[in-house]
């Protein structure tokens, strides 16, 4: 799943009154190559219009807000694998951390995201932590610099 539109979400435009931002969420569930269901986000284009600035600026930390979580759990690729990135594969990865602190040669089959199999060893795992840890310190950075915007 893509985290970003190609429409540049987070672009914002201020006239009189008026704040504009690109981003407008629609959910729709589609079926995978494995025939496993999965939410699709597209984006387009909002106009967030009030004569009251902080009702405006509400309500873009609210889109802001629904952004962040859609690419909290979009994902991220460690060597072309799309790997999970949801609260559940964030405790899997705890548990898996545990394993390798009582058994460096510890390896197991791992289901990616998509439907994609690896054999995660501790090799893999060093990996895919410190991708995901930069995947998750980079949308905060981005967070925090949309909302500086505001």
């Amino acid at each position: 799943m893509k985290a970003n539109s190609d429409n540049n979400p987070g672009e914002y435009t201020r006239s009189r009154n008026k704040l504009f931002y690109n981003f407008n969420i629609t959910e729709s569930e589609k079926m995978d190559e494995s025939g496993e269901t999965r939410a699709v986000f597209d984006y387009d284009y909002v106009e967030v219009k009030d004569t009251n600035e902080s009702t405006a600026i509400s309500a873009l930390l609210s889109l802001l807000d629904i952004e962040k979580k859609l690419r909290l759990v979009a994902g991220f690729e460690v060597n072309g694998t799309l790997f999970d990135s949801d609260m559940p594969a964030e405790i899997r990865y705890m548990q898996l951390n545990t394993k390798f602190q009582l058994d460096p040669t510890y390896s197991t089959p791992w289901k990616a995201a998509n439907n994609v199999w690896v054999t995660m060893d501790l090799v893999l795992y060093q990996s895919v932590i410190a991708v995901f840890e930069t995947h998750i310190s980079d949308i905060y950075i981005w967070l925090a610099t949309e909302q500086a915007k505001l």
